[in-house]
């Protein structure tokens, strides 16, 4: 008896994606390169899409701002 084989990707990506998505983190960088220096609400607030401080300091964190 032969056993079928799945291929499964080499890295499974497992939990929600994010919510900023590639306009989105356009945005957050043209505003933060305007002004850097508004709380992280603030921006949060003027971005067209709503995204929690918490997403916007990783993102930030991670773009290496």
């Amino acid at each position: 008896m032969e056993l079928l084989k799945l291929e499964l990707p080499e890295k499974s990506i497992s939990g929600r994606p994010l919510k900023i998505n590639e306009r989105s983190k356009r945005e957050i960088l043209r505003e933060i390169s305007r002004d850097p220096t508004p709380p992280m609400n603030n921006i949060c607030k003027t971005l067209a899409t709503h995204v929690s401080g918490t997403a916007l300091r990783k993102f930030l964190r991670e773009a290496g701002i």
